[in-house]
């Protein structure tokens, strides 16, 4: 259990553990959280708050309570101050394990005190609030039933007893006939090219191509083809009263039906579908259309995606990237997470 200290004196056994620590000045800018277990401090935090800013000041946990999130749990009483846009900290630079914890939240190294810590190095580390959230749409919010794009359940009953590698084949051969960069601004204009696209693939498979029409109508104007992910409610709920949140999709226009039929669509502040501009997020166009129209700065985005190249697009473009692996198989040079439940923002 976490709480506000406005008595230090509560806390002289943990000022004690060290000889050189201090009793920090309580006033109207100085935050003190301790936490309690059995009725036992095991653990505090001081941080100085002033206007927008916040200064982690000192942390410390008992030695037989480390490891165990206790100080992961005490630096959120700052992070999540609604008040406070940005924070810093030292840290000795030889602190391997406390530095990757304040990776995790989000802070960055942003110089090295030289001699800090009776003659050694601190590293200087910041984090800037996000103020919006960024999501991509497949493979993030909902995913394949079938475990492959496009491939329908429609379309895998007509094609039953066909090798399933050959129509999987033969999704990626026509894919140019559904790039999410082309230019379609309609529902109707999406059904009409998906009729196109199974029509191709039937023709190759010698079926009937009447059926394409009733296949793309499955595919455009039904959720049959998803599911949403079991985390991405609670998620939602969690961030959208603190952050603008916006989707950034390669995508069509039925997109949105299915988001409101999963009831997550107004949960979003805005919905950016490529197609509704002929682009696609491996163009920079597509980004610097969210970016110009919410002024969005350097370090005030993060961007959840599960491409690589897309976030490493998002990356280049000033925005904080997480990669979603949901099937825990791809290596990164970003931030890696395989559920929405492990963001930690």
């Amino acid at each position: 259990m976490i709480e506000e200290i406005k008595d230090i004196i509560l806390l002289k056994c943990l000022f004690n553990e060290e000889k050189d620590r201090y009793y920090p000045i309580i006033n109207d800018y100085t935050k003190v959280y301790a936490y309690k277990i059995d009725n036992k401090y095991v653990s505090f935090i001081v941080g100085q708050i002033l206007y927008e800013n916040a200064e982690i000041i000192d942390i410390y946990v008992t030695p037989e309570y480390r490891r165990k999130g206790i100080a992961k749990d005490l630096l959120k009483t700052i992070i999540e101050n609604k008040q406070v846009e940005n924070i810093t900290l030292e840290v000795n630079i030889n602190n391997k394990n406390a530095i990757l914890l304040y990776n995790s939240l989000g802070f960055k190294e942003a110089t090295i005190r030289k001699g800090y810590y009776n003659g050694e190095d601190a590293l200087l580390m910041l984090k800037r609030k996000y103020k919006y959230i960024v999501f991509d749409i497949g493979g993030v919010l909902i995913g394949s039933k079938a475990g492959r794009w496009y491939l329908t359940p429609m379309l895998l009953d007509i094609t039953k007893g066909i090798d399933r590698d050959k129509v999987i084949y033969l999704l990626q051969k026509y894919y140019d006939y559904v790039r999410a960069d082309k230019l379609i601004k309609t529902v109707e204009e999406e059904y009409e090219m998906f009729t196109k696209f199974y029509t191709k693939i039937l023709e190759e498979l010698n079926l009937d191509t009447n059926l394409a029409k009733d296949i793309a109508y499955d595919k455009v104007y039904t959720t049959n083809e998803y599911f949403l992910y079991d985390d991405v409610k609670r998620t939602l709920e969690r961030l959208k009263d603190k952050y603008t949140l916006l989707i950034l999709s390669d995508n069509f226009p039925a997109i949105n039906s299915y988001l409101k039929e999963y009831g997550i669509y107004d949960m979003f502040d805005r919905i950016y579908i490529s197609s509704l501009y002929g682009t696609s997020k491996y163009e920079d166009k597509f980004f610097d259309i969210m970016i110009n129209e919410y002024n969005i700065k350097e370090g005030e985005a993060l961007f959840i995606d599960d491409g690589e190249k897309k976030i490493e697009k998002g990356f280049n473009k000033g925005l904080d990237v997480v990669l979603l692996d949901r099937e825990n198989n791809k290596e990164s040079k970003y931030k890696r997470i395989t559920s929405l439940d492990e963001l930690e923002v």
